[in-house]
This record gives structure tokens, sequence and C-alpha cells, in this order.
């Protein structure tokens, strides 16, 4: 589609905010056009504009798990489920995202019911969708089950028969998927699909040259991208991952915009051990499809690899934030993370002591090293994955910042520009400068040694969530300065959590992704403001 007719799209679209269609419509030209984000920014518009009818959940749903949205998918899915219970397809496509999403018994218990709903002249036809359902979340000796019911009902039935070799092949039936699929391309020799099982059976077999002869006949014409990614994925998992990616670049020849075949080439080329020809495909899918996680962290992992150490940390940090809780991104981050604070040269890190431009010398840290080789983000990062508590310090020619933790989440901030917390209430008018003045007071004279935030709840100056609220403005005021730091020191002092110079104020506990999110978003405005 031409820029100008999605020009077009996009102004109807912001002209009908609450139009489900026009977003719809704006989201699957985006698509085609291979604009990745700007067809999930739309879909989820589209959700947002709450959708009316069964129809329209659904085609959101299927077009947001095409741009690697699942959860706003199967939120999608939820939804056209509550409004049609009774609906075939919703509990279909409810139960494969919910089994997409780890929840894989109640997937299943959901496919069930989409085949129990339907009619007993479609019972085939549903046997063999929910055969399909369950190979995708890989059970597939329960699909075959199906599937000989679905033969059963409709000896005749193609696809159920090329399906059923299927899963005997991946269950190690290989004779016994030989015979059907034999059947399938015999009954019907132009069937792509069943040519194509047969010939990986035969290959999964090692009957190579008659694999080759079964393929020879295929017309290659026919052969789409979908195709073509399907055979080399089925390849790369019988262990040819020379195959494998001669299908892969063909499937790229087809469609320059399969982000999946990119990913793919490069994790085969990775796997094989030919990392540096893995790193191009690898950045090329990121570049396609920012927003999914994959292409990230196997770029991640092609440049450790390579021993490109800081880059690997910056592709596996996008990655973990693109897919929070994935175990393998997670696990490669945190041993890049080790490897590099294990490191870093301990050659006079910070300045001379004597000034205030970093940490006593007579305090003994953790690590430390210069942010020349780690940034303030990757240094908070590697603090939350290992649930630290303690004082991040640091120093760099604009003066002495710090990030306070407790088990990996920030509690407290202050840089030299950002405003001590009794200055800010002020400034918010949230209490007066003799309010200010007389609770100092109170603390010099006393001789408390309580914080000055919890001293202000104490007397009924303010209310405990307008306090948090405050401090977390304070947080992310100071660390949008921190990370804007690329020269200078930091040392990590474990335990050191209320330190006399900047101690945490009570009830904040904020996750470091979120801080840091946000952070990011505040100096996006402000670039885009002085542009």
């Amino acid at each position: 589609m031409s820029e100008r007719a999605l020009k077009k799209l996009r102004k109807r679209a912001q002209q009908r905010p609450q139009d489900v269609a026009a977003w719809y419509r704006l989201g699957l030209a985006a698509l085609r056009a291979g604009q990745q984000q700007e067809a999930a920014q739309a879909l989820q518009s589209a959700l947002q504009a709450s959708p009316s009818t069964v129809d329209q959940l659904i085609q959101i749903g299927r077009a947001l798990d095409q741009v690697d949205r699942p959860r706003e998918a199967l939120r999608a899915y939820r939804a056209a489920y509550d409004l049609a219970p009774d609906s075939t397809e919703a509990c279909g496509y409810l139960g494969l995202s919910l089994a997409r999403d780890g929840r894989v018994e109640e997937g299943v218990e959901m496919l069930r019911r989409a085949c129990s709903l339907c009619p007993r002249d479609s019972q085939p036809q549903a046997c063999v969708v929910l055969a399909s359902w369950l190979i995708e979340i890989g059970r597939n000796e329960e699909a075959a089950a199906y599937l000989r019911r679905a033969l059963h009902l409709s000896p005749e039935h193609q696809q159920a028969r090329i399906r059923l070799g299927y899963c005997l092949r991946a269950t190690g039936q290989i004779d016994e998927a030989l015979q059907e699929l034999r059947l399938a391309a015999t009954y019907r020799p132009r069937d792509l699909r069943a040519c194509i099982e047969y010939a990986v059976t035969l290959s999964a077999a090692g009957q190579h040259q008659r694999a080759t002869e079964v393929l020879a006949q295929v017309p290659q014409a026919e052969l789409t991208a979908s195709w073509l990614l399907d055979f080399a994925l089925t390849f790369r998992r019988i262990g040819e991952p020379a195959t494998a990616v001669r299908y892969l670049r063909a499937a790229i020849r087809v469609d320059p915009q399969s982000h999946r075949a990119y990913c793919l080439l490069g994790e085969t080329l990775l796997d094989g051990g030919l990392v540096d020809a893995a790193v191009d495909p690898l950045e090329r899918a990121v570049t396609l499809c920012p927003s999914w996680a994959e292409p990230h962290f196997q770029l991640g992992l092609a440049l450790k690899r390579q021993n490109n150490v800081k880059s690997a940390i910056t592709a596996l940090a996008q990655a973990a934030t693109l897919a929070p809780g994935d175990n393998r991104i997670e696990t490669a981050l945190q041993e890049l993370l080790v490897r590099q604070v294990n490191g870093l040269s301990f050659v006079q890190p910070w300045p001379d002591t004597k000034t205030s431009e970093g940490p006593s010398s007579d305090v003994e840290a953790a690590f430390r090293g210069s942010l020349d080789t780690f940034t303030v983000a990757d240094l908070l990062d590697f603090l939350k994955v290992n649930r630290r508590t303690g004082t991040l310090l640091l120093g760099s020619d604009h003066g002495m910042g710090d990030v306070r933790l407790f088990d990996g989440k920030i509690s407290g901030a202050s840089s030299p520009r950002t405003q001590q917390l009794g200055d800010l209430l002020v400034a918010s008018n949230l209490i007066t400068s003799e309010q200010l003045q007389a609770a100092m007071l109170t603390q010099r004279t006393t001789g408390t040694d309580d914080l000055l935030g919890a001293m202000l709840v104490q007397q009924n100056m303010i209310d405990q969530q307008t306090l948090c609220a405050v401090v977390v403005r304070q947080i992310e005021s100071a660390v949008s300065e921190l990370v804007c730091w690329n020269k200078g020191s930091f040392a990590f002092e474990p335990g050191r959590h209320c330190h006399e110079a900047s101690r945490p104020e009570p009830c904040v506990q904020l996750e470091v992704d979120a801080v840091l999110l946000e952070v990011m978003r505040q100096l996006d405005e402000q670039n885009q403001q002085v542009v």
C-alpha cells in the first residue's frame, strides 16, 4: 500500500477515535506495509474502542497475533468469549491463546469445548481444527487421537490424514507416518502440504534421495513464503540445518519483509556456529519488528559470542523489557552482566576522594568501575535481576548522585539538580515553608533520627499517599538526570540503604523497568519539544 493511502487511513482513524473499523483497517494496512509498530498501535486502538461483535473481536485478535501482541490478542478473544460463550470460534481462539500464554490446561479445556459445540456433520473438521491447536502446543499424541476420529467419520479427509502423518512423525512413529502420508500424496499428487510432509518424513527416515525426488515434483512457483518457512522449520526440527537455511533464504526472497524468516535464519546460523553470518539477519529482524523480543534475544546471544559484551547487554536488556518473565532471557542477561562486572577495571575508579565527586575510599564497595563500560541503566538492570539491597553511588563532572535499592527495587534517588523532599513539598504547595522549617527544627532540637517525610506524616501535615507520590516524582527526576551520565565512575555498596547524605523516604519500592520506561518517555518528550 502506498504512503498516501496510509496517510488517508491515519487521518480517518484520528478523526474517528471510537471507530473500530477505521483503526482495524489502518492496522492491517500498516501490517502489509511492514510497519509493525504502527500496526500494533492501531490494532490496540481498535481494541480500546470497544468492539461490539464477536467477529470484530476475533479479527482484531488474529491481527494482534500477527504483530506479536499475544497479551492484547488474548484480551480480544476473552471479550469475544464473554460476548458469546457458545461461539465455536471464540472458544477456539481463546483456547489457543490461553495455551500460548502458558495456561495449557485451561486452553485445552476451552479447545475441547469448541469441538463439542460443533454440529455432528461438522465434527470431522472440528476434530482437525482441535488437533491442529493441540499440535501447536505440543500435544501430538492427543492430536493423533482426534485426527483418527476425524478419519473414522470421513475417511477421505485429506487434511486429517496429512496432520496425522505429522503427529506420527513427531512422536517417532516414522513407518506409520510414511504410510499415512504416502496415501495422502498418492490421493492428491498436487497437494502441496501432502508432498512437503511426505518429503520431510522420508528425510527423517533417512531416504534423502527419495525426499528430493518428491520435492522436485512440487512447482516452486506455488511455494509461498509461509510454506517455505514452515518447510524450513520442519527440516530444522529433524536436524537438517543446511536444508532449513536454504528454504529460509528462499522465503526471504519471496517475502523480504518476513521478520520471522530473518529471525529463524539468524537463529539457525547461530546454532550452526556461523556467528558472524547470523548477526545481519537478526539485526534485520529487529528492524522489521522491534516489538518482538525473540530477535533481540538471539542477537544478544550472537553479539555475546562475538565478545561484543556492551552491545549484547543492550540487546538482551531490550528483550527482557519486551518479554518480562522469560527465563531464557533473564538467565542470559544475568550471566553477561556478572561477567561484565567481574571484568571491570579497579584502577582509580573514583576521582580524588578528598573532593565531593565520589564516595569515600574507606568504604569497601562490592564492585566499582567506570561509566564508560557500564551505563547507569545497565547497572540498575543488573541490581534488579540480582535483587540487591544497597546504594549505587555515582560520580561525574556533574557532581554526585545515588540510587537506593531494596531487594532489587528503587526506594530513593538523588542527583545534583534534584530538589530535596522538603523543597519539593513546598514547591507543590503541599506544606508551607514555615511548616518545613518547624519540622527541620524539631529534628535538630530533639536529636530524633526520624526521616523528614515520616515526621510530616506523624504531625498530620501531609498524608502518606501524597508523600509517596512526591517521592516517586523525586526518584524519576533524579534517575532521569543520572541515566544521561556516560562519563564518570560508580560503586555499589551492599547494605548501605540508609546513609546520612540521602536517606530513602518510606512507602516507595519501584520496579526498575517501570522507572526506566517512564524516564525514557520523559526524555523523548523533552527531545521532541527541543526539535
